[in-house]
């Protein structure tokens, strides 16, 4: 399993008379911009505050007869763990907040997960970047 941001997360579709519905959809997102290219674990640079990538769940396509009200795309790392900074920078880790593409829960600390468990921060697995 790669890192990335993963969520169940809940978008407004619209019926074909107007209607609102909460419908849920996936988000999937790989962290691709503001990482920390020298500081690497397991080969791959260290996600920290700031970090981002885009959704490439399901988040753009409305169960059929449906319209999806449009959300941002972009998952960000809100925060991160303090005691261990890079380029001054708190490292994120599998209980970071994280900013997601939902109407309920748009800020959470379940959406970062890892496929490593050897590099720890305050006994919580550090998420690592795509690159």
């Amino acid at each position: 399993m790669s890192d990335q941001a993963k969520t169940q997360d809940t978008r407004i579709e619209l019926t074909p008379n107007g209607s609102p519905l909460m419908v849920p959809h996936k988000t999937e997102a790989p962290l691709t911009e503001g990482l920390a290219g020298w500081f690497r674990i397991g080969g791959k640079p260290a996600a920290m505050k700031g970090s981002s990538g885009q959704n490439k769940g399901d988040h753009d396509r409305p169960n059929a007869g449906q319209k999806l009200v449009e959300l941002p795309t972009e998952v960000r790392v809100l925060a991160g763990e303090t005691g261990f900074r890079v380029g001054g920078k708190p490292i994120a880790t599998t209980r970071s907040r994280v900013k997601v593409p939902c109407v309920l829960r748009p800020v959470r600390t379940d959406g970062l997960q890892t496929g490593q468990s050897f590099f720890r921060v305050n006994q919580k697995p550090a998420i690592r970047g795509q690159g």
